[in-house]
């Protein structure tokens, strides 16, 4: 008789993957500590060991069937965000936002002589100018392509 398949686990599965992310940190940084590396590669290394192994862990799916659990790998096209990406939307709102990014775009840079002597602010104002010019840009291009 064929197992029944049942929802995934999803508690089981954070859990597995919070343990697979911080495990290696207290297991591999006294070794290395002990072998004479400094504090930042000791910590730095196994936290970048435990942040793959959490990735990997990411891609599974705890299944609980009659035989028990087990894990497979998931579909990438049920995530809520291959749902949201195919979403269709009514194009006259590019129209719209093209102009609202470039008025952003031209409110930053115009910004920036004002506060020029502010530690940071001149940099994030340019930053939000440029981030908003490219995207005036991109929705005008693809709105009227």
């Amino acid at each position: 008789m064929p197992s029944q398949q049942k929802p995934h686990n999803r508690i089981r599965d954070v859990a597995e993957a919070v343990v697979l992310l911080v495990l290696p940190i207290p297991v591999v940084a006294p070794v290395l500590l002990t072998l004479g590396r400094n504090v930042q590669t000791a910590l730095f290394l196994p936290g970048l060991f435990g942040f793959v192994l959490f990735r990997v862990r990411l891609r599974y799916r705890a299944i609980r069937t009659d035989d028990g659990i087990e894990r497979r790998l998931f579909d990438p096209e049920e995530t809520w965000w291959a749902e949201a990406a195919s979403i269709e939307y009514d194009e006259k709102y590019d129209r719209i936002l093209a102009p609202v990014c470039a008025a952003v775009a031209l409110g930053a840079f115009a910004l920036v002589p004002v506060y020029a002597g502010d530690d940071g602010v001149a940099l994030r104002l340019v930053m939000v100018g440029a981030a908003a010019s490219t995207g005036a840009l991109a929705v005008y291009g693809v709105a009227y392509s």
